[in-house]
């Protein structure tokens, strides 16, 4: 389930859970949303509802690149595999 919590600049964070890693650490990916508008909190509370659910998916659909740094024959063969 993915969260957000609102930050002093009036940004919001996302987190979405993945699950754990080897050592039994939590892995969570996030992002940042600002919002244009500032209109009624009902409206900002769905809109950031929405927003998070569809980065949980795309993250969890491999959608979002880690942003890990990988050697070009790494990714050549995981994309071979794959693909």
């Amino acid at each position: 389930m993915a969260s957000y919590t609102r930050r002093k600049n009036g940004s919001y964070q996302i987190k979405a859970f993945l699950g754990y890693n080897q050592e039994g650490k939590q892995i969570f990916k996030t992002t940042t949303y600002k919002p244009i508008n500032k209109e009624g909190t009902k409206k900002l509370e769905s809109e950031l509802k929405a927003i998070a659910e569809n980065f949980e998916k795309k993250v969890k659909e491999g959608e979002i690149f880690d942003g890990e740094k990988i050697t070009f024959q790494s990714f050549f063969n995981t994309w071979i595999i794959d693909y």
